[in-house]
């Protein structure tokens, strides 16, 4: 029944106006989880209509939302940001002033929770790619790293993940690990600690670890877009990002749009809305 009001709305979203939905094109887009304590950012205000990936029971949808805003200190005293839309099912993101994103159907590959361990690859199959254009390979996620055993833990070093089309590949993001992980440290950090959740495949509480969201098209240029978590490790804060392929620069296959979150996420803030 949820579902179906969802869908309800968003049909009358999608035949409203939304002129009002990105605001005139920005030197750098910005990138909004909703319900999460963001880092703090003065551009994002109450009441702005943005356009936002909604999952769906007929897939994943880009659709106009209201936000509302809340500027305020978490129970670590840091300051933060939470944006909150009028929805029952809340999007994976919002995104301001990204003058090519279009309402509707959003093509998608992967949908879901994963972590991938070191040594694995992830392949995305593209059926939205024309027959007459198949390619010898498909764009896959593949990555590296040190898995360390001490004692009873197990930790990953110097993890890493690389995006690969065709003859191209990009690092999306890694981690330098400096020195060994201490057994007796409860935090090391730039490691992973596997232990209890990372080996189980447990994304209950993915945050602890990099996790790939999301992989399809948003920017309607025929080429993948990824989004995923990178947590801090040692650290109660990560980072969100978007790879898009429509910001892409200087031969790479992607760039980012990027928002930081302390990771105290299930605590409101204290203050005033805006």
């Amino acid at each position: 029944m949820r579902q179906l009001i969802f869908l309800i709305t968003a049909i009358i979203l999608l035949c409203a106006s939304v002129s009002g939905a990105q605001d005139t094109p920005r030197d750098k887009p910005i990138l909004i989880v909703p319900q999460i304590n963001m880092f703090p950012n003065s551009e994002i205000k109450s009441d702005e209509i943005l356009l936002g990936l909604f999952p769906s029971n007929v897939g994943p949808l880009i659709l106009p939302a209201k936000i509302t805003v809340t500027y305020g200190i978490d129970h670590q005293r840091n300051k933060i940001v939470r944006a909150e839309v009028g929805f029952p099912e809340q999007p994976l993101f919002l995104i301001k002033g990204l003058p090519d994103l279009k309402t509707g159907p959003v093509r998608t590959a992967f949908l879901g929770d994963r972590f991938i361990y070191p040594g694995e690859s992830v392949l995305f199959m593209t059926p939205w790619e024309s027959t007459d254009n198949a390619r010898e390979s498909h764009p896959f996620v593949r990555v590296f790293g040190n898995v360390i055993k001490a004692g009873p833990k197990t930790f990953v070093c110097n993890y890493k993940a690389e995006f690969t089309d065709g003859e191209k590949t990009q690092v999306l993001d890694y981690y330098k690990t400096r020195n060994r992980p201490d057994i007796q440290d409860p935090a090391p950090r730039a490691v992973l600690d596997l232990t209890e959740h990372g080996i189980k495949y447990d994304l209950t509480k993915h945050m602890e670890l990099p996790t790939l969201l999301w992989a399809g098209d948003i920017d309607s240029d025929d080429k993948l877009d990824l989004f995923m978590w990178w947590p801090c490790p040692g650290r109660s804060a990560g980072v969100y990002t978007l790879y898009l392929s429509s910001l892409a620069q200087e031969g790479n296959l992607f760039g980012k749009l990027q928002v930081g979150v302390h990771t105290y996420y299930d605590c409101p803030p204290e203050e005033s809305r805006q």
